[in-house]
């Protein structure tokens, strides 16, 4: 019901955040990386040879999850752990970061926020008045269960990293 209503919309929570950050102020926010600039929010990925992060936040729901056993080539994307990364040369086996980092921004956590809704819409099975207008083939892949980091079967999402399995095969780590 609050679906419809558009209270679970993700352009509306994301302007509800827009105007916090807005009311708050970057002077404030630069305050905070000042007081406290080792907190892991703040600190830069160190990236393995090659890779680079890729901040073009607008691919990330559509960007498949690393894996080890794939190879990338120059140009090609995939998402671990919340961020985006791009392969600089040929590389396989190779995670893309020594340090990963939280830099947070307003379109990683409008990211965020869509995936959240899409996991709750599967888990609740909400396909909405606008899902029921896409054709199936190009809707999201439903998940079929949500497993902790140490493979444990949960009955939802935990707080931390959980790993999700899609029905289509597919999996992905997701932070809560």
């Amino acid at each position: 019901m609050l679906r419809e209503k558009g209270v679970f919309d993700s352009e509306l929570i994301h302007s509800i955040i827009l105007d916090w950050y807005e009311r708050v102020g970057t002077q404030v926010y630069a305050m905070e990386v000042d007081r406290w600039p080792e907190s892991p929010c703040f600190c830069p990925p160190i990236c393995n040879q090659g890779w680079k992060v890729c901040d073009d936040w607008s691919v990330y729901n559509t960007t498949p999850a690393f894996s080890l056993s794939a190879v990338y080539n120059r140009g090609d994307r995939c998402v671990l752990h919340g961020r985006i990364w791009e392969a600089t040369a040929t590389v396989k086996g190779v995670q893309p970061y020594i340090r990963n980092s939280d830099v947070d921004t307003l379109e990683r956590l409008l990211g965020w926020v869509e995936d959240r809704l899409d996991v709750l819409d599967n888990y609740y099975g909400y396909e909405g008045s606008a899902m029921a207008a896409v054709p199936s083939e190009s809707r999201k892949p439903q998940i079929q269960a949500v497993y902790s980091l140490s493979g444990q079967r949960l009955p939802m999402p935990l707080p931390g990293l959980n790993v999700i399995r899609y029905a289509d095969g597919s999996s992905r780590v997701v932070r809560y």
